[in-house]
Parts: structure tokens; sequence; C-alpha cells
């Protein structure tokens, strides 16, 4: 195979048209790739003996790969040559739940924030492995989602229940600047993630007749479908939270059934879904340009029936 190579090159080199295949090229320099992610990240199984694996995040430099599992525990991994387990963070006692959101500071590499499924979020120093403070939403719900503004790394929103909350950390404290509530007690608030150029904010809201439609099913006893959540971008201050309450506002997409908050990605130009259907899961990318905003620009079936892809990756 090198030798091939080599007469590929010479022929590329010398524009000798016939005398090089750009297909044999690539194929080389993919089987190259690979031998080297082979060497440098020891192909294998990251978790052993976990149960399953809710949420993943990397640190801003790349350095971390965090998971959390339904052990109670996150795993924090050193990435840069080979993977090894760096810390392992037991559930902090005054929350004992499994964390189901993780994020990294966008600044700070070694600070790691998760949002547990009894309604806590807790900020971690995993270099030293401990809890730096945490805290609690004051209701039994999970924390569906978290994010730490960019433009303002002292600054978290925090999705729990009908709530979206803007926290401030400073110090060893961490107070709530305002909080923004839904229409109704069944209407949840699943998703939020921020826009990378901008002061807007995309959130992921059950709708309302979804919610209706859901309460009558409990009271007929008839088993209830996958809720749905409409997506709409809101634009917030800090003296003001979105009106969630209002269903029409930046509407995006009126129904996706997302599984976690790794099932959108949200960049400076599109919306990239992944959501579960009856036939399959759907992978959608909607336009958030303001000369197209809320376009659907492209739409498929990436999965079999029965099979779920809960997590969207954008490069």
């Amino acid at each position: 195979m090198p030798s091939n190579v080599f007469l590929e090159l010479q022929g590329r080199q010398w524009r000798q048209v016939e005398g090089w295949n750009v297909k044999r090229l690539g194929q080389f320099a993919e089987e190259r790739a690979l031998l080297g992610l082979r060497k440098s990240w020891c192909c294998r199984s990251v978790v052993k003996n976990k149960q399953s694996t809710l949420a993943l995040a990397f640190s801003c430099d790349g350095s971390l790969l965090a998971s959390s599992h339904l052990t109670h525990e996150i795993l924090v991994y050193k990435t840069r040559s080979c993977i090894s387990l760096l810390r392992i963070l037991s559930a902090h006692p005054a929350t004992n739940r499994s964390p189901w959101c993780l994020t990294f500071h966008p600044s700070r590499p070694h600070h790691l924030l998760s949002g547990c499924l009894g309604g806590s979020v807790l900020l971690w120093d995993v270099q030293a492995g401990k809890c730096l403070f945490v805290w609690q939403s004051g209701v039994a719900s999970p924390i569906n989602s978290l994010v730490v503004l960019p433009t303002h790394p002292d600054h978290f929103l925090v999705a729990c229940d009908t709530r979206l909350h803007l926290l401030h950390h400073r110090g060893d404290r961490l107070g709530v600047v305002w909080s923004a509530k839904t229409a109704a007690m069944d209407v949840k608030v699943r998703l939020v993630l921020h826009h990378p150029e901008s002061s807007k904010i995309l959130t992921a809201v059950t709708n309302i007749t979804q919610s209706y439609e859901s309460s009558m099913t409990n009271l007929m006893r008839i088993p209830p479908q996958r809720s749905s959540y409409r997506l709409q971008m809101y634009t917030y201050g800090f003296d003001r939270g979105p009106d969630l309450e209002n269903s029409s506002m930046g509407l995006i997409s009126m129904a996706v059934r997302v599984l976690s908050p790794q099932s959108v990605v949200l960049t400076s130009r599109f919306v990239i879904s992944s959501s579960v259907e009856t036939a399959g899961t759907k992978l959608s990318i909607h336009s958030v340009e303001r000369n197209s905003f809320g376009q659907c620009l492209f739409s498929t079936m990436v999965t079999p029936k029965h099979s779920k892809a809960s997590t969207c990756v954008y490069d």
C-alpha cells in the first residue's frame, strides 16, 4: 500500500490525471487516522461495570471527559494521550440522586456543573474532587437542563419543572437573579441552550395541547403518548426573564420529542434536533437566521423503528 500511495502522490504532483486515484489516497488517509486513534485513545470501553450512562460532557480545552450514571456517580477521565480515570465524584449527601445533566465551565476546565434528578445543582472542582456548593430548587423534580452563559460565566441557566432560573455565583454565594414560569403546572421546561453569539436562549417546553391530552388520559386511564415539546427562541436580559407563557414567540418547531439535553444542538445559524417518532428517530435542521428563521432546512429518519438516538453532535 505505501508504494502505491507513493506512485499516486507522484502522479498528482506531476498532474498525471490517469496516474493517480483520489479515492485510494482518501482510503489510505482514513486508515492512518484510525491507526493513530487506536494508539492514542486505546480504543476500548471507557466505562466498565456501570449502569446506564445519563450524560457526557467535555471540558473547554478538551482535556477532560465527564460521564454520569445511575449509580449516583460522575466519572471524570483525562483524554490528552490515553483515556484514564482521574476522579470518581459521588453524590452529595444533600442530594443522593443521580446526575441527569452535566456541563463544564467555559473558561475553567476543572469546574463541572451537574444537575441531579432530585432538583439540585452542584458545582464540582474535579481536580480536588470536592463539591464547592449546592443549590436546591425547592421542588422534587429533575434538573432537566443547565448551561453556563458564555459571556458571563458566573451566571447559570437552570431548567427545572415549570421554571427557568438564572443563577449568579459570586464567591461562596449563589443567588437567583430571576425565575420565569410556564403557563401551567403540567407544562415543563425540558431544555435550555444559549445562543453562542447573542443574548438569546432556546427552550423546549411541553406543548399545551399535549399537556391537556395527558391530563385527560390520566383521568380515563389511557396509556399516555410520549410528550412533545415546542422549540422557541427568546431574548432575555439580566433584569427580566423570557415570557415562557407565550407559546408563539420565536417558534421554531411545534412538536419535538427530545429524550435528553443532548438531543438538541444550537449553533449561530441552526438548530439540530433528534426526535423520537413512531417510525423511528427524526433528525431535523432548522434555521435561526433572521431572513429564514424557523424554516426546516433538512429532515430525515436516521434510525430504524424502536431505536433511540438521544445525542446530536455538531462539529
